[in-house]
């Protein structure tokens, strides 16, 4: 299995909210990401975008009108 490092920085953004009483968001700021995170991330969103297309389709196509 792929290690994801941006997971890491995502949580430890999330705890340095909490820490400053601030609300949590899924916000990543891609300027301190290297290169190769970016493009792990890059392709895991394509993955779930096609992912969410694919079950899209399913839907419509089992759905009872």
């Amino acid at each position: 299995m792929r290690k994801q490092p941006y997971t890491v920085s995502c949580c430890l953004a999330n705890l340095q909210q909490l820490d400053d009483e601030e609300p949590l968001s899924n916000d990543l700021k891609l300027g301190p990401m290297k290169k190769e995170e970016r493009r792990s991330l890059r392709e895991a969103l394509i993955i779930a975008k096609r992912l969410q297309q694919v079950l899209e389709l399913s839907y419509n196509r089992n759905r009872v009108v």
